[in-house]
């Protein structure tokens, strides 16, 4: 009796698939524009509803890959499933059908979402169900990315106290990104180790990102006062964020940096965001800064920006600069 349930509900499954691809079929044939891509969302939100948990779901995706919707497809990897893994009736099915999925980088993909949805006790032990590290790192970063908005400092030191040992720190960086405005920064990354350490300066870049969102020069001067904790470079991802938010702060502190990487680098960033605008204003910034090979890197950076808009000018500035004729 129990094999021909499950016979009868493959079956059932099976029609539901082909339903869709029929669906799908008209949509294309008759449809154009706004509609068709609503009717589209509509399917993809179907497949999830009527085959989230079954592995006829990984036939939808192949064919959503096949039709040239990675878009959509990813729509259903992430959004699409997190209404599968909230469900009363049906997320906890889904959960343990992640865990058997021998479809190992889908199953990575989809354990971010299982843990940004993950609800109550038992986390450590569906953790310890999955036997990829890879996936558990996946569900971790979920997990704890989504604790972050609410609990910042608990979020990290839950994912430090619950990392299997053989789980590296590389999902840090979606707990650290998710760190909201106001947060203790500087506590939290004294939980990070120094920068030498590439996924803790992973994870801190991230941070540092965060915290440049609400206020970038406070992440700027905790850069120049941690300088054996956080590398110099760090600083160029702050100050090409506070460009793009207050332009005229950044520029006046980023003059008033003493010579040495700090300002080269932050000038560095400053005429790259600078150059996506106005090539003209960048090119004088990115000749006054200091160390060669940085200095050529952001010349190269903006005159290849430059000559996108206006390659007589740039030309000129660039044979000007070299000691040639114009």
């Amino acid at each position: 009796m129990l094999r021909k349930a499950r016979e009868s509900k493959a079956a059932e499954k099976a029609d539901v698939l082909l339903s869709l691809y029929k669906r799908w079929d008209e949509a294309e044939g008759s449809l154009k524009g706004q509609v068709l891509l609503d009717v589209r969302q509509q399917i993809a939100r179907d497949a999830v509803v009527h085959l989230g948990g079954h592995d006829l779901l990984l036939k939808f995706l192949e064919f959503l890959e096949a039709e040239g919707q990675g878009d959509l497809r990813e729509w259903v990897l992430s959004e699409g499933l997190r209404e599968l893994f909230s469900s009363p009736e049906r997320g906890e099915a889904a959960r343990e059908w992640l865990v058997d999925l021998e479809v190992a980088k889908l199953q990575e993909s989809m354990s971010f979402t299982a843990g940004q949805t993950f609800q109550g006790p038992g986390f450590k032990a569906y953790l310890d169900s999955f036997e990829s590290i890879h996936s558990q790192s996946r569900l971790l970063g979920g997990y704890f990315s989504e604790m972050a908005k609410q609990d910042p400092s608990g979020a990290v030191k839950g994912f430090l106290a619950t990392k299997p040992a053989k789980v590296d720190f590389t999902a840090m960086k979606y707990v650290m990104a998710a760190v909201p405005a106001g947060s203790d920064f500087v506590s939290i990354s004294a939980m990070v180790p120094p920068d030498s350490q590439a996924l803790a300066k992973t994870s801190r870049r991230a941070l540092l990102g965060a915290w440049a969102a609400s206020a970038p020069q406070e992440a700027g001067d905790y850069i120049l006062g941690n300088t054996k904790l956080v590398h110099a470079d760090q600083l160029g991802p702050v100050v090409e964020q506070w460009m793009q938010i207050d332009a005229t702060a950044a520029a006046a502190w980023v003059q008033g940096l003493a010579p040495g990487d700090h300002r080269d680098i932050a000038m560095a960033s400053q005429s790259k965001q600078l150059a996506a605008g106005d090539p003209a204003q960048a090119w004088p910034v990115a000749m006054a800064v200091a160390d060669k090979k940085r200095r050529e890197e952001a010349m190269h950076e903006v005159h290849r920006l430059w000559m996108k808009t206006d390659p007589k000018t740039a030309d000129a500035a660039w044979k000007e600069m070299r000691g040639e004729k114009k």
